[in-house]
C-alpha cells in the first residue's frame, strides 16, 4: 500500500521554528523497508490557494493508496478536502475529541473516509451522528529500542509548556522543598526542547512529571492563588488569581486526556509520576508501569516517597520502559492498517 503524510515539518513556538513530531509519528512509523510512506510538507507556502494548487498538481502526478492527515484546524479547505476523498482514500488522526468533538471533529470528520480518535467515549459521539468509519487508537512514542543505566542530574522534572495549572503544582513541589527542573516554552526558565533533548532530560530524571494543563477539580488552585495574592498584594498576584479563576470557571478544556507525553516518558527511560487520566489505565497499571497522584496533596506526598524508595521507583521504571514497546506508533498503526482493511 502507498501512503502518503500530508502535514508540517516545522512548527513555530514563540515565533520560533523547530521540527515537528509529525514526521516521526506519521511518516517514519507508517513506513517499510518495501513501502516509505510520502511526506508532502505544507510549510513554507505563502497562501492556503498556492498550497492546495500545488498540492492537488502534485497528487495528479502521484499514485497513492492512502493519505493520512492529523489536520487540527482549517490547514487545507473543507472543498480541497472533497477533491481528495473523491479520488483517494483519507484518513485524518483526531487527538483532542475528549473537549474538541463538538466544536471541530463532529464537523470536519465528513470530509474523510476513515477518522482515528484516542477518545473511548468519542466513539458512541461518532455513532450518534451516523458517522461509521471511526478507529479508536491512542497516542504513543517513537521506537527507540534502548534500555540503559541511569545517571541522574535531576530529581524532579517536567517538560511543558506554561499554564496557570501547572505553575500552581510547581509552586507547590517548590515550597514544599521539592527541586523542580521545568523545560518547555513561557517558563523563563528554559526554551523549547529538542527531541533529543527531552530524552535526555527525561532519562536524567529520577521523577518525570507530567501535568494537565487542563481545568483542575475542586477549588485548591484559586486558594492557593488567592493566598499568594493575600500575602503579596501586586499586580502580578492579581494576575496569576485572574488567571486561575479564568481556567476554573471558563477554560473548555475541562477533561483530562491521554497524552504522548505518557507513554514517550517510559520509552525514554523514565520514572513517570502523572495525574490520573481516564482510559490510561486500560493502556499502563498503576503502579506497575507508572504512578498517579490525584490532587496537589497527594503529588507532594508520593514525590517524597519515592525520591526516597529508589527500589521501588526503579522498579516501576524499568517495567514502564519493557510495556512502552507495546505502544509503538508503528504498532499502533499496524493495528490501524488492519482495522481499515476489515472496513473495506
Amino acid at each position: 500500500m502507498k501512503k502518503l503524510f500530508i502535514g508540517f515539518e516545522k512548527i513555530k513556538i514563540n515565533g520560533n521554528s523547530h521540527e515537528s513530531l509529525d514526521k516521526k509519528i506519521f511518516v517514519e512509523s507508517t513506513s517499510t523497508k518495501k513501502n516509505e510512506t510520502q511526506f508532502f510538507k505544507i510549510d513554507n507556502f505563502k497562501s492556503k490557494k498556492e498550497l492546495e494548487s500545488s498540492l492537488l498538481s502534485f497528487l495528479n502526478k502521484t499514485k497513492i493508496d492512502l493519505i493520512i492527515f492529523n489536520l487540527i484546524d482549517d490547514e487545507i479547505s473543507e472543498t480541497t478536502l472533497l477533491k481528495i476523498k473523491n479520488s483517494y482514500k483519507t484518513i485524518n488522526w483526531f487527538g483532542d475529541d475528549q473537549w474538541r468533538f463538538e466544536s471541530f471533529s463532529r464537523y470536519k470528520c465528513w470530509f474523510f473516509d476513515y477518522c482515528i480518535t484516542t477518545d473511548q467515549e468519542a466513539l458512541v459521539k461518532y455513532k450518534n451522528i451516523g458517522y461509521k468509519n471511526i478507529i479508536l487508537s491512542q497516542w504513543g512514542a517513537v521506537e527507540l529500542n534502548k534500555n540503559k543505566i541511569q545517571n541522574y542530574n535531576f530529581d524532579l522534572s517536567f517538560i511543558g509548556s506554561y499554564s496557570i495549572a501547572r505553575e500552581w503544582l510547581i509552586l507547590k513541589l517548590r515550597r514544599n522543598n521539592l527541586d523542580v527542573k521545568v523545560f518547555g516554552s513561557g517558563w523563563g526558565e528554559n526554551t523549547f526542547l529538542s527531541f533529543k533533548d527531552i530524552e535526555k532530560v527525561i532519562s536524567s530524571s529520577r521523577i518525570n512529571l507530567n501535568l494537565s494543563n487542563s481545568a483542575p477539580k475542586g477549588l485548591n488552585m484559586i486558594w492557593f492563588f488567592f493566598g499568594y495574592f493575600l500575602k503579596r498584594p501586586n499586580k502580578k498576584n492579581l494576575v496569576k488569581l485572574l488567571k486561575a479563576l479564568k481556567l476554573k470557571f471558563f477554560y473548555e478544556k475541562n477533561v483530562e486526556q491521554i497524552k504522548a507525553r505518557n507513554f514517550e516518558i517510559l520509552a525514554m527511560n523514565g520514572f513517570q509520576l502523572t495525574n490520573r487520566v481516564p482510559q490510561l489505565n486500560s493502556y499502563l497499571k498503576e503502579n506497575q508501569h507508572l504512578v498517579f497522584f490525584d490532587n496537589d496533596l497527594d503529588l507532594v506526598e508520593k514525590c517524597k516517597f519515592y525520591l526516597e524508595n529508589e527500589h521501588e521507583r526503579e522498579k516501576i521504571r524499568k517495567m514502564g520502559f519493557l510495556e512502552s514497546q507495546n505502544h509503538t506508533y508503528k504498532k499502533r498503526f499496524e493495528e490501524i492498517f488492519v482495522k481499515l482493511d476489515d472496513f473495506s
